[in-house]
């Protein structure tokens, strides 16, 4: 089944963070621009390309009408809005807008029985870049393994498609390719609650754990959506106040009729 999101609804504290400790991000001077490209060329799985017709011909359920994303602040519930279909300088996604309209839409494929599927690609259908069409996860600092009394994180970036499962990938993402430092990366990392409407984070470890997952949003003008295993020693270290923030599915304003 495909499920597009037409917009990441991001619920986050309000709180304004410092960063006494030092900034996440690398200085402005290092940074390269984004080979921007029409999304039209990019790879999308193969089912994403079915009919309704043809689904149904295969005995498959059609496709499933638009959703869209929001984000919210878990500490107050107040909103941060739609997330943009824009990276900001550094080939991050974590700019927000207050309407829905032309906000980032993703699509992404799960069973219609699973409550809660996990390892989930979201293909942004209308983002910046068709060399890295998915929102995933990239460069976790100090190492690729999160966990428990670690700092390390990974900025929310566009990514290529990696295997569900698997540990991060060799090779570039939007923030190595906008700053030049390397980084490793996800895609597969994201599961859907059927139930709340809401999208959370699952990093792999390189030994093929899966340690809590958190997600945060840089506030202090990094304006980034970031994971971490422990977000209170990231702030810790950082000398930050990075809220955590919730995900959610929020209904489209019209639906459109599916094609056949």
């Amino acid at each position: 089944m495909r499920l597009t999101i037409s917009s990441l609804f991001v619920l986050a504290t309000a709180a304004v963070a410092t960063a006494d400790g030092g900034s996440l991000n690398p200085s402005l001077d290092s940074i390269k621009p984004i080979p921007i490209s029409s999304l039209a060329d990019s790879v999308k799985p193969i089912v994403g390309r079915m009919t309704n017709a043809k689904r149904l011909a295969l005995k498959l359920p059609p496709l499933k009408p638009k959703a869209l994303r929001r984000v919210k602040n878990k500490d107050d519930d107040s909103v941060l809005g739609y997330l943009t279909r824009n990276i900001n300088t550094f080939g991050e996604y974590g700019t927000f807008q207050p309407a829905q309209a032309d906000s980032l839409e993703v699509t992404f494929y799960a069973s219609p029985d699973d409550p809660s599927p996990e390892e989930l690609d979201l293909h942004a259908d209308n983002g910046p870049t068709a060399t890295f069409p998915y929102v995933g996860a990239g460069y976790a600092s100090d190492s690729d393994d999160f966990g428990t009394g670690s700092y390390n994180y990974a900025y929310v970036a566009g990514t290529q498609q990696s295997p569900a499962g698997s540990s991060a990938q060799v090779g570039d993402n939007t923030f190595s390719i906008a700053t030049g430092i390397p980084g490793d990366w996800e895609s597969a990392i994201w599961k859907y609650n059927r139930a709340t409407q809401e999208i959370t984070a699952q990093w792999i470890n390189t030994d093929g754990s899966s340690p809590a997952t958190y997600i945060i949003y840089a506030n202090d003008g990094n304006d980034a959506l970031i994971i971490t295993g422990d977000a209170d020693t990231l702030n810790e270290t950082f000398g930050t106040t990075y809220p955590g923030v919730t995900l959610t599915c929020v209904a489209p304003v019209a639906q459109q009729p599916l094609r056949e």
